[in-house]
Protein backbone atom coordinates (compact mmCIF):
# COMPACT_ATOMS: atom_id res chain seq x y z
CA UNK A 1 0.00 0.00 0.00
CA UNK A 2 1.21 3.70 -0.79
CA UNK A 3 -0.02 6.96 0.58
CA UNK A 4 -0.58 9.80 -1.56
CA UNK A 5 1.67 11.30 -3.07
CA UNK A 6 2.33 15.34 -2.95
CA UNK A 7 1.98 15.81 -6.76
CA UNK A 8 1.19 13.71 -9.78
CA UNK A 9 3.31 12.86 -12.45
CA UNK A 10 0.35 13.22 -14.74
CA UNK A 11 -1.11 16.55 -13.89
CA UNK A 12 -3.18 16.94 -17.31
CA UNK A 13 -4.54 13.94 -16.72
CA UNK A 14 -5.74 14.80 -13.20
CA UNK A 15 -6.65 18.11 -14.50
CA UNK A 16 -9.37 16.89 -16.82
CA UNK A 17 -12.04 16.50 -14.13
CA UNK A 18 -11.34 20.76 -13.81
CA UNK A 19 -12.58 21.11 -17.03
CA UNK A 20 -16.24 19.29 -16.27
CA UNK A 21 -16.30 21.33 -13.12
CA UNK A 22 -15.46 24.39 -14.90
CA UNK A 23 -18.54 23.61 -17.43
CA UNK A 24 -20.72 23.03 -14.52
CA UNK A 25 -19.73 26.18 -12.68
CA UNK A 26 -20.47 28.16 -15.82
CA UNK A 27 -23.56 26.72 -16.10
CA UNK A 28 -24.73 27.03 -12.90
CA UNK A 29 -24.89 31.22 -13.56
CA UNK A 30 -27.34 32.92 -16.12
CA UNK A 31 -25.05 32.92 -19.22
CA UNK A 32 -25.40 32.65 -23.16
CA UNK A 33 -26.55 28.63 -22.75
CA UNK A 34 -28.48 28.55 -19.46
CA UNK A 35 -30.24 32.27 -19.67
CA UNK A 36 -31.57 32.18 -16.28
CA UNK A 37 -28.98 29.26 -14.88
CA UNK A 38 -28.60 25.99 -13.24
CA UNK A 39 -27.95 26.96 -9.88
CA UNK A 40 -28.87 23.96 -8.14
CA UNK A 41 -25.69 22.52 -10.37
CA UNK A 42 -23.69 25.40 -7.52
CA UNK A 43 -22.77 22.75 -5.13
CA UNK A 44 -21.33 20.22 -7.39
CA UNK A 45 -19.92 22.83 -9.33
CA UNK A 46 -15.97 22.77 -7.46
CA UNK A 47 -16.30 19.58 -6.58
CA UNK A 48 -14.29 17.82 -9.41
CA UNK A 49 -11.97 21.08 -9.25
CA UNK A 50 -11.05 20.16 -5.60
CA UNK A 51 -10.08 16.91 -6.26
CA UNK A 52 -8.15 17.66 -8.95
CA UNK A 53 -5.84 20.12 -6.40
CA UNK A 54 -5.42 17.40 -4.03
CA UNK A 55 -3.77 15.67 -7.00
CA UNK A 56 -2.06 17.80 -8.61
CA UNK A 57 1.29 19.96 -7.34
CA UNK A 58 0.82 23.33 -5.92
CA UNK A 59 2.42 25.14 -9.07
CA UNK A 60 0.12 23.02 -11.49
CA UNK A 61 -2.55 23.73 -9.26
CA UNK A 62 -2.21 27.52 -9.00
CA UNK A 63 -1.51 27.25 -12.95
CA UNK A 64 -5.22 25.59 -13.51
CA UNK A 65 -6.62 28.10 -10.95
CA UNK A 66 -5.62 30.77 -13.24
CA UNK A 67 -6.79 29.12 -16.28
CA UNK A 68 -10.09 28.36 -14.48
CA UNK A 69 -10.85 31.78 -13.28
CA UNK A 70 -10.00 33.44 -16.26
CA UNK A 71 -11.97 31.56 -18.64
CA UNK A 72 -14.91 31.02 -16.21
CA UNK A 73 -15.35 35.19 -15.59
CA UNK A 74 -14.34 35.29 -19.91
CA UNK A 75 -17.90 33.55 -20.04
CA UNK A 76 -19.46 34.79 -16.98
CA UNK A 77 -18.89 38.37 -17.57
CA UNK A 78 -18.33 38.58 -21.40
CA UNK A 79 -20.76 41.51 -21.48
CA UNK A 80 -18.14 43.94 -20.10
CA UNK A 81 -16.73 44.43 -23.14
CA UNK A 82 -20.02 46.56 -24.61
CA UNK A 83 -18.57 49.06 -21.96
CA UNK A 84 -14.89 48.65 -23.04
CA UNK A 85 -12.51 45.25 -23.87
CA UNK A 86 -10.43 46.57 -21.06
CA UNK A 87 -13.14 46.40 -18.45
CA UNK A 88 -13.70 42.93 -19.60
CA UNK A 89 -9.44 41.95 -19.19
CA UNK A 90 -9.60 43.62 -15.97
CA UNK A 91 -12.53 41.34 -15.26
CA UNK A 92 -10.15 37.84 -16.27
CA UNK A 93 -6.96 39.01 -14.77
CA UNK A 94 -8.66 39.86 -11.49
CA UNK A 95 -10.41 36.51 -11.37
CA UNK A 96 -7.50 34.71 -12.87
CA UNK A 97 -5.29 35.55 -10.10
CA UNK A 98 -7.97 35.19 -7.11
CA UNK A 99 -8.55 32.01 -8.50
CA UNK A 100 -4.70 31.08 -8.57
CA UNK A 101 -4.19 31.78 -5.28
CA UNK A 102 -7.09 29.80 -3.59
CA UNK A 103 -5.92 26.92 -5.76
CA UNK A 104 -2.75 26.78 -4.68
CA UNK A 105 -3.56 27.58 -0.70
CA UNK A 106 -6.08 24.63 -1.55
CA UNK A 107 -3.79 22.29 -3.11
CA UNK A 108 -1.46 22.80 -0.08
CA UNK A 109 -4.07 21.98 2.54
CA UNK A 110 -5.49 19.07 0.86
CA UNK A 111 -1.75 17.54 1.04
CA UNK A 112 -0.29 18.60 4.27
CA UNK A 113 -3.07 18.90 6.47
CA UNK A 114 -5.64 16.45 5.00
CA UNK A 115 -7.41 16.39 8.31
CA UNK A 116 -8.67 19.48 8.43
CA UNK A 117 -8.54 20.61 4.91
CA UNK A 118 -12.00 20.03 3.82
CA UNK A 119 -12.84 23.37 6.14
CA UNK A 120 -9.70 25.11 4.96
CA UNK A 121 -10.30 24.99 1.43
CA UNK A 122 -14.13 25.78 1.82
CA UNK A 123 -12.53 28.84 4.25
CA UNK A 124 -9.89 29.65 1.67
CA UNK A 125 -12.56 29.92 -1.02
CA UNK A 126 -15.06 31.88 0.87
CA UNK A 127 -12.46 34.92 1.76
CA UNK A 128 -11.40 34.66 -1.96
CA UNK A 129 -14.90 35.66 -2.67
CA UNK A 130 -15.06 38.22 0.11
CA UNK A 131 -11.99 39.70 -1.60
CA UNK A 132 -13.46 39.56 -4.84
CA UNK A 133 -16.99 41.34 -3.37
CA UNK A 134 -15.08 43.90 -1.43
CA UNK A 135 -13.47 47.32 -1.74
CA UNK A 136 -12.78 49.51 -4.99
CA UNK A 137 -12.59 46.63 -7.02
CA UNK A 138 -15.39 44.89 -5.07
CA UNK A 139 -16.99 43.11 -8.27
CA UNK A 140 -19.42 40.26 -6.92
CA UNK A 141 -20.84 38.89 -10.28
CA UNK A 142 -19.94 35.47 -11.15
CA UNK A 143 -19.43 34.40 -7.17
CA UNK A 144 -21.06 31.28 -6.16
CA UNK A 145 -23.84 31.97 -3.75
CA UNK A 146 -25.04 34.10 -6.58
CA UNK A 147 -26.21 30.89 -8.61
CA UNK A 148 -28.52 29.90 -6.45
CA UNK A 149 -30.74 32.73 -6.13
CA UNK A 150 -33.79 30.83 -7.22
CA UNK A 151 -33.67 28.05 -4.65
CA UNK A 152 -35.35 28.67 -0.95
CA UNK A 153 -33.17 27.42 1.05
CA UNK A 154 -29.91 29.57 -0.07
CA UNK A 155 -32.48 32.29 0.32
CA UNK A 156 -32.98 31.36 3.77
CA UNK A 157 -29.35 30.81 4.74
CA UNK A 158 -28.94 34.25 3.40
CA UNK A 159 -31.24 35.63 5.80
CA UNK A 160 -29.29 34.35 8.85
CA UNK A 161 -25.77 34.71 7.29
CA UNK A 162 -25.84 36.65 3.77
CA UNK A 163 -24.50 35.09 1.10
CA UNK A 164 -21.07 34.71 2.62
CA UNK A 165 -22.91 31.98 4.85
CA UNK A 166 -24.34 30.64 1.24
CA UNK A 167 -21.25 30.80 -0.67
CA UNK A 168 -19.09 28.97 2.39
CA UNK A 169 -21.96 25.80 2.49
CA UNK A 170 -21.70 25.80 -1.57
CA UNK A 171 -18.09 25.68 -0.95
CA UNK A 172 -17.82 23.23 2.17
CA UNK A 173 -20.27 20.88 0.08
CA UNK A 174 -18.09 20.62 -2.98
CA UNK A 175 -15.37 20.15 -0.92
CA UNK A 176 -16.88 17.41 0.87
CA UNK A 177 -17.69 16.01 -2.19
CA UNK A 178 -14.54 16.07 -3.98
CA UNK A 179 -12.99 14.53 -0.80
CA UNK A 180 -15.30 11.86 -1.47
CA UNK A 181 -13.90 11.28 -5.14
CA UNK A 182 -10.47 11.24 -3.94
CA UNK A 183 -11.55 8.42 -1.56
CA UNK A 184 -12.86 6.32 -4.43
CA UNK A 185 -10.38 7.23 -6.85
CA UNK A 186 -7.43 6.84 -4.33
CA UNK A 187 -8.85 3.17 -2.90
CA UNK A 188 -9.65 1.59 -5.96
CA UNK A 189 -5.97 2.71 -7.56
CA UNK A 190 -4.05 1.60 -4.55
CA UNK A 191 -5.67 -1.27 -3.90
CA UNK A 192 -4.74 -2.99 -7.10
CA UNK A 193 -1.10 -4.96 -8.08
CA UNK A 194 0.90 -3.20 -10.68
CA UNK A 195 -0.32 -3.30 -14.42
CA UNK A 196 -3.33 -4.71 -12.99
CA UNK A 197 -7.18 -3.17 -12.80
CA UNK A 198 -8.59 -2.50 -9.67
CA UNK A 199 -10.90 -5.57 -9.07
CA UNK A 200 -14.31 -5.34 -7.32
CA UNK A 201 -13.64 -5.43 -4.02
CA UNK A 202 -11.11 -2.32 -4.08
CA UNK A 203 -13.81 -0.20 -5.67
CA UNK A 204 -16.33 -1.26 -3.13
CA UNK A 205 -14.03 -0.61 -0.55
CA UNK A 206 -13.14 2.65 -2.26
CA UNK A 207 -16.89 3.76 -2.41
CA UNK A 208 -17.79 2.35 1.21
CA UNK A 209 -15.00 5.08 2.51
CA UNK A 210 -16.42 7.82 0.63
CA UNK A 211 -20.14 7.72 1.64
CA UNK A 212 -19.25 9.48 4.81
CA UNK A 213 -18.00 12.23 3.09
CA UNK A 214 -20.52 11.75 0.36
CA UNK A 215 -23.55 11.83 2.64
CA UNK A 216 -22.12 15.34 4.47
CA UNK A 217 -21.63 17.08 0.60
CA UNK A 218 -24.88 15.63 0.06
CA UNK A 219 -26.30 17.22 3.20
CA UNK A 220 -25.07 20.58 2.71
CA UNK A 221 -26.50 20.92 -1.12
CA UNK A 222 -29.67 19.72 0.81
CA UNK A 223 -29.68 22.83 2.88
CA UNK A 224 -29.05 25.47 -0.13
CA UNK A 225 -31.59 23.33 -2.32
CA UNK A 226 -34.28 22.57 -0.26
CA UNK A 227 -37.64 24.41 -1.59
CA UNK A 228 -39.87 23.75 1.18
CA UNK A 229 -37.33 26.14 3.58
CA UNK A 230 -38.76 29.16 1.69
CA UNK A 231 -41.79 30.74 3.56
CA UNK A 232 -44.46 32.24 0.94
CA UNK A 233 -43.59 35.41 -0.29
CA UNK A 234 -45.79 37.84 1.17
CA UNK A 235 -45.87 40.41 -2.06
CA UNK A 236 -49.50 40.75 -3.18
CA UNK A 237 -50.98 40.67 -6.44
CA UNK A 238 -52.38 43.46 -7.93
CA UNK A 239 -56.18 43.61 -6.79
CA UNK A 240 -58.48 45.92 -5.11
CA UNK A 241 -57.78 49.15 -5.30
CA UNK A 242 -59.50 49.72 -1.64
CA UNK A 243 -57.70 46.96 -0.03
CA UNK A 244 -54.50 47.50 -1.32
CA UNK A 245 -51.60 48.64 1.08
CA UNK A 246 -49.38 50.18 -0.93
CA UNK A 247 -49.24 50.67 -5.33
CA UNK A 248 -46.12 50.86 -7.16
CA UNK A 249 -45.69 51.47 -10.90
CA UNK A 250 -42.53 51.01 -12.05
CA UNK A 251 -41.86 52.18 -16.12
CA UNK A 252 -39.94 50.26 -18.18
CA UNK A 253 -38.94 52.35 -21.43
CA UNK A 254 -36.51 49.86 -22.83
CA UNK A 255 -34.71 52.69 -25.07
CA UNK A 256 -31.43 51.45 -24.03
CA UNK A 257 -28.26 53.80 -23.86
CA UNK A 258 -28.75 57.58 -23.61
CA UNK A 259 -25.65 59.65 -25.59
CA UNK A 260 -27.09 62.80 -27.10
CA UNK A 261 -30.37 65.54 -26.67
CA UNK A 262 -32.05 63.50 -29.00
CA UNK A 263 -31.73 60.25 -27.00
CA UNK A 264 -32.80 62.25 -23.85
CA UNK A 265 -35.98 63.58 -25.53
CA UNK A 266 -36.84 60.21 -26.76
CA UNK A 267 -36.18 58.24 -23.55
CA UNK A 268 -38.81 61.27 -21.72
CA UNK A 269 -41.45 60.87 -24.11
CA UNK A 270 -41.50 56.97 -23.95
CA UNK A 271 -41.42 57.60 -20.01
CA UNK A 272 -43.96 60.04 -19.85
CA UNK A 273 -46.82 57.43 -22.42
CA UNK A 274 -46.25 54.66 -20.25
CA UNK A 275 -46.73 56.79 -17.13
CA UNK A 276 -50.09 58.21 -18.82
CA UNK A 277 -51.28 54.38 -18.81
CA UNK A 278 -50.00 53.59 -15.16
CA UNK A 279 -52.01 56.21 -13.96
CA UNK A 280 -55.50 53.84 -14.69
CA UNK A 281 -54.20 51.61 -12.10
CA UNK A 282 -54.09 54.59 -9.33
CA UNK A 283 -50.63 54.35 -8.14
CA UNK A 284 -49.19 55.63 -4.91
CA UNK A 285 -46.24 56.10 -6.58
CA UNK A 286 -44.54 56.20 -10.22
CA UNK A 287 -40.52 55.07 -10.29
CA UNK A 288 -38.46 55.34 -13.23
CA UNK A 289 -35.09 54.30 -13.54
CA UNK A 290 -31.52 55.21 -13.31
CA UNK A 291 -30.55 58.88 -14.85
CA UNK A 292 -33.74 58.21 -16.48
CA UNK A 293 -33.61 62.08 -17.34
CA UNK A 294 -29.72 62.25 -17.85
CA UNK A 295 -29.39 66.20 -17.36
CA UNK A 296 -29.16 67.86 -14.01
CA UNK A 297 -32.83 69.36 -14.27
CA UNK A 298 -33.06 71.75 -11.49
CA UNK A 299 -29.51 73.38 -12.55
CA UNK A 300 -30.52 73.32 -16.32
CA UNK A 301 -33.76 75.06 -14.97
CA UNK A 302 -32.00 78.05 -13.65
CA UNK A 303 -28.75 78.43 -15.68
CA UNK A 304 -29.91 77.52 -19.17
CA UNK A 305 -26.30 77.12 -20.47
CA UNK A 306 -27.46 75.11 -23.62
CA UNK A 307 -31.47 75.52 -25.22
CA UNK A 308 -32.11 72.09 -26.35
CA UNK A 309 -31.09 70.80 -22.81
CA UNK A 310 -33.02 73.56 -20.97
CA UNK A 311 -36.39 72.59 -22.85
CA UNK A 312 -36.15 69.22 -22.48
CA UNK A 313 -36.00 70.21 -18.46
CA UNK A 314 -38.77 72.63 -18.84
CA UNK A 315 -41.05 70.06 -20.21
CA UNK A 316 -40.23 67.60 -17.70
CA UNK A 317 -40.87 69.39 -14.34
CA UNK A 318 -43.96 70.60 -16.64
CA UNK A 319 -45.07 67.31 -17.06
CA UNK A 320 -44.15 66.19 -13.40
CA UNK A 321 -46.33 68.83 -12.32
CA UNK A 322 -49.50 67.74 -14.20
CA UNK A 323 -49.35 64.44 -12.23
CA UNK A 324 -51.69 63.51 -9.36
CA UNK A 325 -49.09 61.22 -8.42
CA UNK A 326 -45.07 61.80 -6.94
CA UNK A 327 -42.35 60.22 -9.17
CA UNK A 328 -39.48 58.86 -7.93
CA UNK A 329 -37.07 60.07 -11.09
CA UNK A 330 -33.31 58.64 -11.58
CA UNK A 331 -31.36 62.31 -12.14
CA UNK A 332 -28.04 63.42 -12.64
CA UNK A 333 -28.47 65.82 -9.73
CA UNK A 334 -26.23 69.35 -9.69
CA UNK A 335 -27.45 71.51 -7.03
CA UNK A 336 -28.80 74.89 -8.68
CA UNK A 337 -26.47 76.95 -6.63
CA UNK A 338 -23.50 75.23 -7.97
CA UNK A 339 -23.19 77.01 -11.33
CA UNK A 340 -20.04 75.60 -11.94
CA UNK A 341 -21.24 72.24 -11.71
CA UNK A 342 -18.01 71.25 -9.22
CA UNK A 343 -20.44 68.26 -7.56
CA UNK A 344 -22.13 65.92 -9.55
CA UNK A 345 -24.30 62.95 -7.92
CA UNK A 346 -26.47 60.11 -9.10
CA UNK A 347 -29.68 60.67 -7.57
CA UNK A 348 -33.21 59.03 -6.99
CA UNK A 349 -35.09 62.51 -6.55
CA UNK A 350 -39.25 62.14 -5.28
CA UNK A 351 -40.95 64.97 -7.62
CA UNK A 352 -44.23 65.74 -5.63
CA UNK A 353 -46.63 68.27 -8.34
CA UNK A 354 -43.35 69.11 -10.25
CA UNK A 355 -41.38 69.79 -7.23
CA UNK A 356 -37.98 67.52 -5.86
CA UNK A 357 -39.15 66.94 -2.03
CA UNK A 358 -36.18 64.15 -1.20
CA UNK A 359 -33.48 62.74 -2.32
CA UNK A 360 -31.21 59.72 -2.16
CA UNK A 361 -27.58 60.20 -3.75
CA UNK A 362 -25.99 57.19 -4.51
CA UNK A 363 -23.06 56.10 -2.24
CA UNK A 364 -21.49 53.26 -3.72
CA UNK A 365 -19.98 54.03 -6.80
CA UNK A 366 -19.07 51.76 -9.58
CA UNK A 367 -15.14 51.60 -10.44
CA UNK A 368 -13.52 53.36 -13.13
CA UNK A 369 -17.08 54.11 -14.16
CA UNK A 370 -17.92 56.70 -11.35
CA UNK A 371 -15.33 56.81 -9.65
CA UNK A 372 -11.26 56.86 -9.37
CA UNK A 373 -9.74 57.51 -6.05
CA UNK A 374 -6.22 57.51 -7.50
CA UNK A 375 -6.92 59.91 -9.74
CA UNK A 376 -4.48 62.70 -8.23
CA UNK A 377 -1.98 60.20 -8.32
CA UNK A 378 -2.77 58.77 -12.06
CA UNK A 379 -4.22 62.08 -13.83
CA UNK A 380 -3.48 60.82 -17.01
CA UNK A 381 -5.57 57.51 -16.33
CA UNK A 382 -8.38 59.72 -15.12
CA UNK A 383 -8.42 62.01 -18.31
CA UNK A 384 -8.49 58.88 -19.96
CA UNK A 385 -11.35 57.64 -18.34
CA UNK A 386 -13.52 60.61 -18.34
CA UNK A 387 -12.96 61.38 -22.23
CA UNK A 388 -14.29 57.47 -22.65
CA UNK A 389 -17.03 57.32 -19.75
CA UNK A 390 -18.18 60.74 -18.93
CA UNK A 391 -17.53 62.93 -15.79
CA UNK A 392 -17.34 60.85 -12.21
CA UNK A 393 -19.66 60.80 -9.41
CA UNK A 394 -19.32 62.67 -5.82
CA UNK A 395 -20.90 59.73 -3.58
CA UNK A 396 -23.64 60.57 -1.27
CA UNK A 397 -23.20 61.00 2.53
CA UNK A 398 -26.56 59.69 3.76
CA UNK A 399 -29.01 56.58 3.48
CA UNK A 400 -32.11 58.58 2.84
CA UNK A 401 -35.61 57.38 3.99
CA UNK A 402 -38.80 58.68 1.58
CA UNK A 403 -42.22 58.46 3.33
CA UNK A 404 -45.28 58.90 1.18
CA UNK A 405 -48.75 58.52 2.76
CA UNK A 406 -47.57 56.79 5.38
CA UNK A 407 -45.20 54.31 3.74
CA UNK A 408 -41.36 54.15 4.26
CA UNK A 409 -38.74 53.25 1.41
CA UNK A 410 -35.33 53.64 0.22
CA UNK A 411 -34.09 53.50 -2.90
CA UNK A 412 -30.52 51.93 -3.69
CA UNK A 413 -29.00 52.98 -6.88
CA UNK A 414 -28.26 50.06 -9.44
CA UNK A 415 -24.83 48.81 -8.36
CA UNK A 416 -25.02 49.11 -5.09
CA UNK A 417 -27.49 46.44 -4.18
CA UNK A 418 -24.54 44.01 -4.90
CA UNK A 419 -23.35 44.99 -1.42
CA UNK A 420 -25.68 43.07 1.29
CA UNK A 421 -23.97 45.04 4.22
CA UNK A 422 -24.78 48.37 2.73
CA UNK A 423 -28.60 47.65 2.28
CA UNK A 424 -29.27 46.10 5.49
CA UNK A 425 -27.89 49.73 6.68
CA UNK A 426 -30.73 51.35 5.88
CA UNK A 427 -33.55 52.07 8.49
CA UNK A 428 -35.67 49.05 7.92
CA UNK A 429 -37.85 50.80 5.45
CA UNK A 430 -41.16 48.86 3.70
CA UNK A 431 -39.46 48.42 0.59
CA UNK A 432 -37.05 49.27 -1.49
CA UNK A 433 -36.90 50.96 -5.15
CA UNK A 434 -33.98 49.86 -6.71
CA UNK A 435 -32.95 51.98 -9.81
CA UNK A 436 -30.89 50.79 -12.14
CA UNK A 437 -30.16 50.77 -15.87
CA UNK A 438 -28.22 48.00 -17.47
CA UNK A 439 -29.11 48.70 -20.85
CA UNK A 440 -25.28 48.95 -22.13
CA UNK A 441 -24.37 45.80 -21.42
CA UNK A 442 -26.99 44.74 -24.41
CA UNK A 443 -27.21 41.38 -22.30
CA UNK A 444 -30.12 39.93 -20.93
CA UNK A 445 -27.44 37.13 -19.23
CA UNK A 446 -25.88 40.73 -17.38
CA UNK A 447 -29.73 41.90 -16.62
CA UNK A 448 -30.55 38.45 -15.42
CA UNK A 449 -27.03 38.43 -13.05
CA UNK A 450 -27.77 41.24 -11.72
CA UNK A 451 -31.03 40.27 -10.62
CA UNK A 452 -29.98 37.66 -8.78
CA UNK A 453 -28.30 40.36 -6.15
CA UNK A 454 -31.44 41.96 -5.68
CA UNK A 455 -33.00 38.90 -4.97
CA UNK A 456 -30.72 38.17 -2.39
CA UNK A 457 -30.66 41.75 -0.62
CA UNK A 458 -34.69 40.85 -0.28
CA UNK A 459 -33.76 37.34 1.25
CA UNK A 460 -31.11 39.17 3.65
CA UNK A 461 -33.20 42.18 5.26
CA UNK A 462 -36.64 40.54 4.91
CA UNK A 463 -37.80 43.53 2.78
CA UNK A 464 -39.28 43.78 -0.46
CA UNK A 465 -37.06 44.97 -3.45
CA UNK A 466 -38.74 46.85 -6.15
CA UNK A 467 -36.33 46.68 -9.32
CA UNK A 468 -36.67 49.42 -12.02
CA UNK A 469 -35.03 49.19 -15.29
CA UNK A 470 -34.72 50.82 -18.85
CA UNK A 471 -34.07 47.45 -20.41
CA UNK A 472 -34.64 45.09 -17.53
CA UNK A 473 -34.69 43.17 -15.28
CA UNK A 474 -37.70 44.89 -13.66
CA UNK A 475 -39.11 43.02 -11.21
CA UNK A 476 -40.89 42.52 -7.87
CA UNK A 477 -39.34 40.45 -5.36
CA UNK A 478 -40.82 39.10 -2.64
CA UNK A 479 -39.31 39.85 1.22
CA UNK A 480 -38.33 36.20 0.98
CA UNK A 481 -36.48 36.80 -1.93
CA UNK A 482 -38.86 35.66 -4.28
CA UNK A 483 -39.11 37.17 -7.80
CA UNK A 484 -42.98 37.28 -7.57
CA UNK A 485 -43.56 39.21 -11.14
CA UNK A 486 -41.38 40.71 -13.56
CA UNK A 487 -41.22 42.23 -16.89
CA UNK A 488 -40.05 40.75 -20.38
CA UNK A 489 -36.16 42.36 -21.08
CA UNK A 490 -35.54 44.83 -23.54
CA UNK A 491 -39.91 45.53 -23.68
CA UNK A 492 -41.34 48.67 -22.55
CA UNK A 493 -43.84 48.09 -20.00
CA UNK A 494 -45.32 49.27 -16.56
CA UNK A 495 -45.29 46.72 -13.48
CA UNK A 496 -47.74 47.56 -11.40
CA UNK A 497 -47.31 45.59 -7.51
CA UNK A 498 -48.81 46.39 -4.31
CA UNK A 499 -46.56 46.30 -1.58
CA UNK A 500 -47.60 45.35 2.27
CA UNK A 501 -46.54 48.09 5.10
CA UNK A 502 -45.45 48.16 8.37
CA UNK A 503 -45.05 44.32 8.80
CA UNK A 504 -41.13 44.85 7.99
CA UNK A 505 -38.77 42.37 10.73
CA UNK A 506 -35.42 42.77 11.29
CA UNK A 507 -33.49 39.63 10.32
CA UNK A 508 -30.29 38.11 11.86
CA UNK A 509 -28.41 38.81 9.15
CA UNK A 510 -28.99 42.61 10.08
CA UNK A 511 -28.90 41.94 13.45
CA UNK A 512 -25.74 39.98 13.56
CA UNK A 513 -25.20 37.96 10.56
CA UNK A 514 -23.32 40.74 7.72
CA UNK A 515 -20.09 40.29 10.30
CA UNK A 516 -19.74 36.45 9.32
CA UNK A 517 -18.38 37.63 5.68
CA UNK A 518 -15.73 39.09 7.33
CA UNK A 519 -14.93 36.78 10.15
CA UNK A 520 -14.83 33.80 7.47
CA UNK A 521 -12.66 36.42 5.18
CA UNK A 522 -10.27 36.28 8.65
CA UNK A 523 -10.64 32.38 8.90
CA UNK A 524 -9.45 32.15 5.17
CA UNK A 525 -7.13 34.20 5.60
CA UNK A 526 -5.17 32.57 8.42
CA UNK A 527 -5.73 29.04 6.34
CA UNK A 528 -4.25 30.56 3.33
CA UNK A 529 -1.54 31.76 5.59
CA UNK A 530 -0.98 28.13 7.33
CA UNK A 531 -0.29 26.89 3.86
CA UNK A 532 2.63 29.34 2.70
CA UNK A 533 3.84 28.24 6.17
CA UNK A 534 3.47 24.48 5.45
CA UNK A 535 4.82 25.18 2.02
CA UNK A 536 8.27 26.40 3.05
CA UNK A 537 8.90 24.08 5.41
CA UNK A 538 10.24 20.68 5.35
CA UNK A 539 9.16 18.87 1.92
CA UNK A 540 8.29 14.96 2.02
CA UNK A 541 10.13 12.75 0.23
CA UNK A 542 8.45 11.94 -2.69
CA UNK A 543 10.63 8.83 -3.68
CA UNK A 544 9.37 7.89 -0.35
CA UNK A 545 5.92 8.19 -0.57
CA UNK A 546 6.20 6.02 -3.86
CA UNK A 547 7.51 3.16 -1.70
CA UNK A 548 5.65 0.22 -0.96
CA UNK A 549 5.93 -0.46 2.38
Amino acid sequence: MRTRATGTDRPWADALPAAASLALYALSFPGPIAPRGLGWLAPFALAPLFHSLERLKPSAAALLGALYGGAAYAYLTHWLASFHPAALALSVAIAAAWFAASCWAASVLSKRVPAAAVVGVALVWSAAEFGRSTGFFGFPYGTLPYALYRHGGALTVASVGGTALVGFLAAFAAALLGRALTVVRDRSGDAAPAGEAPGRDARGSGRLRALPWAAAGMACTAILLWPAVRPASSMAAVGDRDTADFRVALVQPAVGEQEDRADYRRTFDSLAALTDEALGASPDLVAWHETAVVPPIEWHLRHRPDRAVYELARDVRGYLDTLPVPVLVGNAWVDPDDAPRRVERNAAVLYERGEPTARYDKMVLVPFAESFPAGRHLPGVERWLVSRFGYFWTPGTARTMFTLDGARFSAPICFEDSFGPHLAAFDEPDFFVVLTDDAWSGSAYCQEQHLSMSAFRAAETATAVLRVANTGVTAAIGPDGRVADRLPVFEPGVLVVDVPTGDGRRTPYEAWGRYLGPALAIAGAVAALLAVLLSVGRRPDASAERHPH
